[in-house]
């Protein structure tokens, strides 16, 4: 199995007072087709690891590939257009375009790279998570949890090589939290996915299809180290 993402010596520093080291020589590879979770208290330096390997923050030294391209070393545009080709975001605040209806921020992503959009998938993506018929609605419609659904399928449906989730249970209720989490899941186990995910809370189990493993850890990160739950596709 192949790594759809790849980390190697990775280390980030952010100034100020007493210069954090959020990231300390951090080498660790995301298989793909897997869903890995990386847990962790604030300030254990998990969402800088997954900016660092999603491209969106620049590591100080060490090297980070991203679907078999290495991205540590890219300069704009050149960095952008390698992010929007092979990642796909879900973030905790949604961040979904108020003004737009869900299909328009669905097909968002595509549209800004210049890719032709794949209609027919973007519709089928919008069914599995369950929001057939709500094409038309608009964000300020919907309920936290069908917010994170359109997150989730404007992720899905430009195909990435992975999808990064950043605490995308946090705003929402329990039940919205374990839908979200479930449809990630259904994500690597029947959409060939990778997802890498970040989280302050453990992740339910997966039920009759298997478990997540013990964590382990995975990096030198500020302690207290965030720790990896990896659960491979079936």
């Amino acid at each position: 199995m192949t790594n759809a993402v790849e980390l190697t010596g990775v280390a980030k520093t952010y100034p100020g007072a007493g210069m954090t080291k959020a990231l300390d020589q951090v080498t660790v590879a995301f298989q793909r087709g897997t869903f890995t979770a990386v847990m962790g208290p604030s300030g254990s330096g998990k969402s800088t690891l997954l900016q660092c390997a999603a491209g969106l923050d620049r590591p100080d030294t060490g090297q980070v590939w991203l679907g078999g391209k290495e991205i540590g070393a890219l300069k704009e545009p050149k960095l952008t257009q390698e992010r929007r080709k092979r990642a796909g975001f879900v973030f905790q605040a949604y961040n979904l375009m108020d003004s737009l209806s869900v299909w328009h921020n669905v097909l968002l992503p595509q549209r800004l790279s210049g890719a032709k959009a794949d209609k027919a998938w973007a519709k089928e993506v919008l069914t599995r998570v369950g929001l057939a018929g709500r094409e038309n609605d608009r964000p300020g419609q919907l309920s936290g949890g069908q917010r994170q659904r359109v997150a989730l399928a404007r992720a899905l449906a430009a195909r990435p090589e992975v999808i990064f989730a950043d605490e995308p249970t946090g705003a929402l209720d329990l039940t919205s939290g374990r839908e979200v989490l479930a449809l990630l899941r259904e994500s690597v186990d029947t959409l060939n996915a990778t997802v890498v995910m970040v989280t302050m809370t453990r992740p339910p189990p997966r039920g009759p299809t298997g478990s997540c493993s013990s964590p382990t850890a995975a990096s030198s990160a500020t302690s207290p180290t965030p720790a990896l739950r990896r659960s491979p596709s079936r």
